[in-house]
């Protein structure tokens, strides 16, 4: 007897979606950074030979000035010199998580004399810690003047993790070292709560179109069989008709 085979020849299609996870992010202890300096507009370069401390604008900085536990951070010291304003930009969050990688501190220094050579550094503090950012090349203030504000654009590229950091700025004498104004959260707003995290942390999920096709094959009805069960419906047919 022969067995009727089914023909199932089903194929299924299924697109999707799935997402590559980015690898675990070791974190890391050594903080690097490569920053940027502008004043009166435009790119910043020191001219007076005896006061430069950095003739690069923009190379890999490792701050000389050591973190410091909040607890720590100076007071203002002197009234004769102070930060007068200071605001924060930020770019670059390749991961759209709200962190961004690039932060622009821009300050107004003031003082009461005709003009002062001085130079800054920029913390990053978290929870427990200020860690130094940047350490500005010497650039002059004078007096009371709006024009010439101080700008630092940081890259941060390692050992920054995802943080709502708070931003000081440390302004020091360029001929004694002495600390001069200071600026930070408490004394100003817009150096409070900056959402930032280095490139090493700003990592890109990327996606890719996966398609799955999955086959179902059954054998071919057996013709020579299907012809006969054809011919048994007609014999029975004709077989009962009525004989006159």
């Amino acid at each position: 007897m022969m067995m009727l085979k089914q023909t199932l020849k089903p194929l299924f299609v299924l697109m999707g979606i799935t997402a590559l996870q980015a690898p675990a992010l070791a974190e890391t202890t050594e903080r690097t950074t490569e920053a940027r300096e502008f004043q009166f507009g435009e790119a910043y370069t020191p001219k007076d030979g005896d006061f430069i401390r950095n003739d690069t604008l923009a190379s890999v900085t490792k701050a000389t000035k050591s973190s410091k536990k909040r607890a720590a951070v100076n007071a203002v010291v002197n009234t004769d010199f102070w930060i007068y304003d200071a605001w924060t930009e930020r770019f670059n969050d390749a991961d759209y998580d709200g962190y961004a990688t690039t932060v622009s501190v821009s300050f107004d220094a003031d003082t009461v004399y005709a003009e002062v050579p001085v130079y800054a550094v920029l913390y990053l503090g978290d929870a427990d810690n200020f860690y130094p950012a940047h350490e500005s090349s010497v650039f002059y203030i004078y007096g009371e003047s709006t024009s010439d504000e101080f700008v630092i654009e940081t890259d941060l590229i390692t050992g920054y993790r995802p943080f709502d950091y708070d931003i000081m700025i440390e302004l020091y004498d360029a001929q004694t070292n002495e600390l001069l104004a200071v600026a930070d959260h408490t004394s100003d707003a817009d150096l409070s709560y900056v959402p930032l995290e280095s490139q090493d942390y700003d990592r890109v999920i990327v996606e890719q179109e996966t398609v799955v096709e999955v086959r179902e094959h059954g054998g071919a009805l057996h013709w020579p069989f299907l012809a006969g069960l054809l011919g048994m419906g007609i014999w029975r047919t004709v077989s009962r008709r009525p004989r006159r």
